[in-house]
């Protein structure tokens, strides 16, 4: 064999796709294979694993921003484990409010998020106005924090105060 055809021979092999590799089944084989499927109607299974939900819920409550029009203040809640956000519900299970998981801020020193937040502890916060705030600090006993589990559940924790108040 020549250097020639020997090179026709490696460019006519089948590549190493699924379809590819199923060229020796026969023909009727080769017609259900999954990869003759179009790409739309192939199933990939992606299997992502449940992440440890929360354990413990504490709150602080800190000033707002003071270029906020409405003066509002932010509730702020630690707690260790992953949520994809809190519903605050009180005893009959209806929803006070919603906390949504918070991106990065700027909080100085004299802050509740860095003074009471402990070092294995994520934080997440809410501005709330006054009546919804002194509703929450009245009732915080008797309500409870629900976490969104990540990619699923969910639990319902007890919310502990940490004491601090910005």
């Amino acid at each position: 064999m020549t250097a020639v055809a020997s090179t026709r021979m490696l460019l006519a092999w089948p590549d190493t796709t699924c379809c590819a590799r199923s060229w020796w089944l026969p023909a009727s084989s080769r017609a259900a294979h999954p990869c003759r499927l179009p790409l739309w109607r192939r199933r990939v299974r992606r299997r992502r694993s449940q992440l440890p939900l929360p354990t413990t819920v504490r709150w602080a409550v800190d000033k707002g921003s003071p270029d906020d029009p409405q003066h509002r203040s932010l509730l702020v809640l630690f707690y260790d484990g992953n949520a994809r956000g809190w519903r605050i519900i009180d005893p009959n299970g209806d929803l006070l409010f919603h906390v949504p998981i918070a991106g990065s801020g700027i909080f100085g020193p004299e802050t509740c998020v860095a003074r009471a937040r402990r070092f294995d502890e994520v934080t997440t916060w809410i501005a709330l106005d006054r009546p919804t705030l002194e509703l929450f600090l009245e009732r915080y006993r008797t309500l409870r924090g629900v976490a969104e589990g990540i990619p699923a559940g969910e639990v319902t924790l007890s919310l502990s105060d940490s004491g601090c108040r910005g």
